[in-house]
C-alpha cells in the first residue's frame, strides 16, 4: 500500500493507493491543531511508500517524517510543483511557486475530465486554475476562503462577534447579513471567473469545485459542473504512477 498524505492550511487528510487491484481509498480528516498524530494512528496498514503534498506548517510535516521514519521504516517524499508533469503544462513564470496543492489537483483534473477544466479549489483560500484542452495552464486566481472573511470581519469590525450564517438570502440578522454576503461574494467570483474562462478557451470546458466549502457553491452556478473532494488525491496518485514509469 502506497500512502498519499495532504497537509493543508487548516486540515490534513490521507487515501491510500492499493497498486494490485488500482484502487484509491480516501481516510480520515482532521484538523491540524489536533496534531498529525491524530491523523496517522488512524492508518491500521504499514505502508510501503508514503508521498505528502504539504502547504501547512512545517512542523507538520516534520512530525510526519518522525512518524513515517518510527513506526514504518520509511522516509517520505514530499511531492514538489513541476514545469510539467501528467499531460499539464504550469502557466506560472517562476514555476516552483505555484502552490503544491493547487498543481496536484490541476492533475487530478484534467486527468479525470480529459479536456479544458476550471479548477475551483474552496479552502482556507479560494483558489482558481484554468487549463486548457491541451494541457496549458492558463494561470490561475485566489481570494480568501469562507473562514478568512469571517476571521477579517470579527478582527476589524467591533460590531461583528457573532460566527456568519451562510444563506442565499438577504440578511435578517448581522450574522445573516455577513453569511449573505460572504455566500453571494464568492459565487460572483466564481461566475465571472466562468464566463472569462469561456472567453479564454473559446470552447467547452468543465468546472470541477473541490474543498471543504465546493458544496456551497453547488446549487448557484450552472453549466458543466462536478464536484470531487479527492481531486488532490488524484493528481497524487498520478505523479506517483508517472515516477515509477520514469524509474522503470
Amino acid at each position: 500500500m502506497i500512502l498519499l498524505i495532504d497537509i493543508g492550511n487548516s486540515r490534513s487528510r490521507y487515501a491510500m493507493l492499493h497498486p494490485r487491484p488500482a484502487a484509491l481509498v480516501e481516510g480520515e480528516v482532521v484538523s491540524n491543531s489536533d496534531g498529525i498524530d491524530a491523523l496517522l494512528a488512524n492508518i491500521s496498514e504499514s505502508p510501503t511508500e508514503v508521498y505528502v503534498s504539504c502547504v501547512g506548517a512545517e512542523s507538520l510535516m516534520q512530525q510526519v517524517i518522525a512518524w513515517s521514519e518510527r513506526e514504518w521504516r520509511c522516509t517520505p517524499v514530499r511531492l514538489q510543483t513541476q514545469s510539467s508533469c501528467c499531460g499539464v503544462i504550469n502557466g506560472y513564470l517562476q514555476p516552483e511557486r505555484l502552490g503544491v496543492d493547487r498543481w496536484l489537483a490541476m492533475i487530478g483534473a484534467f486527468g479525470l475530465v480529459q479536456g479544458a477544466v476550471l479548477v475551483i479549489d474552496c479552502g482556507t483560500v479560494c483558489t482558481a486554475d484554468l487549463v486548457d484542452k491541451m494541457g496549458q495552464h492558463r494561470g490561475g486566481a485566489m481570494v480568501p476562503g469562507i473562514r478568512l472573511m469571517q476571521q477579517a470581519m470579527r478582527s476589524g469590525t467591533a460590531a461583528v462577534k457573532d460566527e456568519s450564517e451562510l444563506t442565499a438570502l438577504w440578511g435578517r440578522s448581522t450574522a445573516e447579513s455577513l453569511g449573505f454576503g460572504i455566500q453571494a461574494g464568492l459565487t460572483g467570483y466564481v461566475k465571472q471567473l466562468m464566463a472569462m474562462a469561456a472567453t479564454a478557451l473559446q470552447g467547452p470546458y468543465t468546472v470541477v469545485l473541490t474543498g471543504g466549502d465546493a458544496a456551497l457553491l453547488l446549487g448557484e452556478i450552472e453549466g458543466n459542473v462536478r464536484h470531487d473532494n479527492g481531486l488532490l488525491f488524484h493528481g497524487m496518485a498520478a505523479v506517483v504512477r508517472q515516477r515509477a514509469d520514469d524509474f522503470r
